[in-house]
């Protein structure tokens, strides 16, 4: 949560748990920490990304902004071929 209302979520602000937060087509919900995760995004399209206010504790809980965008960007994948270790992994690039 943005407590300070700058844009940005800084260190000892609290999270927003349980979140439903839209990814173009894609739900997801936010976890502990106040992270989330999509897969299947295609790199450098512009996707909207918006938060589902009706999903939070409190209805006086508002987003600051309805929505944005963003640009993912692209996605390196590697494949271990360790016969003890294997496993795919991804990194941003």
């Amino acid at each position: 949560m943005d407590v300070n209302a700058n844009g940005i979520r800084d260190i000892g602000e609290p999270a927003v748990v349980n979140a439903r937060v839209l990814v173009g087509t894609l739900a997801a919900r936010t976890d502990s920490s106040g992270a989330y995760h999509v897969w299947d995004l295609i790199p450098f399209e512009p996707v909207l990304v918006s938060l589902d206010s009706l999903s939070l504790e409190s209805p006086l809980l508002v987003p600051l902004f309805a929505r944005t965008s963003i640009v993912p960007g692209r996605i390196v994948f590697a494949v271990s071929t360790s016969p003890s270790s294997r496993r795919a992994s991804s990194r941003g690039a």
